[in-house]
């Protein structure tokens, strides 16, 4: 490569960038779509304080549970409701009845009170809890479902007290179990972290998939504007065609990164700002992604969300962005007419489709113990999709991501050569009936 093969590119770098920032409404979106994101963020944390707040202080409006046992069991007690769920349930009365369901339904001390009656009864394979409400009861059907959801849920600890377990066992035997196999000198690793793992990336891979087909169309454009006139014939003169495409491509690909990036700050400012206010709302909020994050410190304490891996997959996911911007460029430079255009970005819009669920579809396996993420940090087209999350949850070592990053930069210059060696001998043999390849020759 001639050292002079990208000079004159800041030239063009910067009259691409003044030109499309004038263009109409780009400062409009850029800073109403900042303004939206903030509020959705603070409004989010907001909404869930005001949720969390009413589901600590919502007292159940039922006075008494008339418990009808039909089972086996001699001694049923639901007391323990009001240890595992405080508040809610402490001026809820339990009371065994000798009477069916029938004669209680009928009975005034349970039709005209907020009580409701609960069956229990027993099958084959396990029991049944049916909750009943009275016809005149104000008590509503959904708090209904709560309650008896609540009631299930300790039940099985009712059945350990009747048979007396003691605490220690009941709390071996309540406890869940996980399963997982993992390779010898590896840490296990709870559910959560395991769907953290894997949906992260499948998250982060849709979103560079929208920024990708939102940007690949102007991108193109903007690499075939002025692509018939003369004085593009003369500036090729002047200016090396890898200088010009990488000017154009550079230009609208950095506006595109500013913009993502001031959006996600306004995300994140917002996020901080809405979790401050909602602490105000409910001083017990507990922010879920805070939970997430600390998780993942916790399970991968060697690199996840550590410094140097939140920059090297900011730094991934922009250059993995400028890769796919110069291969938008590099469908629009085969372009003789703007007619044209949509076909050529037709074929760019296919391989982001199949790159983009290539990577999504086949994260899901990682929830079987099979990682693709290794395979897909080395491969250019697939690495923006998926490394720039495996980094940040720890799915791939550092090292990877610096492999990955060494191997976008590799295509980006190759790309951006062969790019520009097409737009220039399309503009010299604009029509002619030449072989495809022989455009890629200087």
């Amino acid at each position: 490569m001639n050292k002079n093969e990208f000079s004159g590119w800041i030239q063009v770098f910067k009259f691409t960038m003044s030109q499309a920032i004038k263009a109409k409404g780009f400062k409009f979106v850029t800073i109403g779509l900042a303004i939206l994101f903030f509020a959705i963020a603070v409004g989010g944390n907001l909404i869930a304080a005001f949720v969390q707040s009413d589901d600590s202080e919502k007292i159940s409006e039922v006075e008494t549970v008339y418990i009808v046992n039909q089972t086996d069991i001699k001694e049923i007690d639901f007391s323990i409701l009001t240890l595992l769920i405080e508040k809610k349930y402490d001026e809820v009365k339990f009371e065994i009845s000798d009477k069916s369901s029938e004669i209680l339904l009928k009975e005034n001390t349970v039709e005209e009170g907020k009580n409701v009656i609960l069956e229990i009864s027993q099958k084959d394979d396990g029991y049944n809890l049916n909750l009943m409400i009275p016809y005149n009861s104000s008590i509503s059907k959904s708090d209904g479902k709560d309650l008896v959801a609540d009631l299930s849920k300790c039940f099985l600890q009712s059945k350990l007290i009747s048979s007396n377990v003691s605490p220690v066992v009941q709390m071996m035997l309540l406890s869940g179990v996980d399963s997982e196999v993992i390779e010898a000198g590896e840490k296990a690793q709870s559910i959560g972290e395991q769907l953290v793992k894997t949906l992260l990336p499948m998250l982060t891979g849709l979103l560079f998939y929208m920024l990708t087909i939102l940007y690949g169309q102007s991108i193109g454009a903007t690499v075939i504007a002025e692509k018939s006139s003369k004085l593009m014939e003369t500036l090729l003169v002047t200016v090396k065609s890898s200088a010009i495409i990488a000017g154009k491509i550079l230009a609208i690909a950095s506006l595109g990164i500013a913009q993502l990036t001031l959006w996600m700050a306004s995300i994140i400012l917002g996020f901080f700002v809405g979790n401050i206010a909602a602490k105000e709302v409910y001083t017990d909020y507990s922010n879920v992604i805070f939970q997430i994050v600390d998780l993942l410190k916790e399970s991968t304490k060697a690199s996840a969300f550590s410094p140097i891996s939140i920059v090297l997959a900011i730094v991934v996911l922009f250059a993995g962005f400028f890769l796919y911007s110069v291969l938008a460029g590099f469908f629009a430079a085969n372009v003789n007419k703007s007619e044209e255009l949509p076909t050529n970005m037709g074929l760019y819009q296919m391989i982001v489709i199949a790159c983009f669920f290539t990577t999504y579809f086949l994260q899901i396996k990682a929830l079987d113990g099979i990682s693709y993420a290794k395979i897909f940090a080395v491969i250019p087209f697939t690495a923006p999709f998926s490394l720039p999350a495996d980094l940040l949850v720890g799915n791939v070592s550092i090292i990877y991501g610096f492999v990955g990053l060494v191997v976008l930069l590799i295509f980006i210059v190759i790309s951006i050569i062969l790019t520009g060696n097409i737009y220039r001998n399309r503009i010299f043999y604009n029509g002619a009936n030449k072989n495809p390849l022989a455009f890629l020759k200087k």
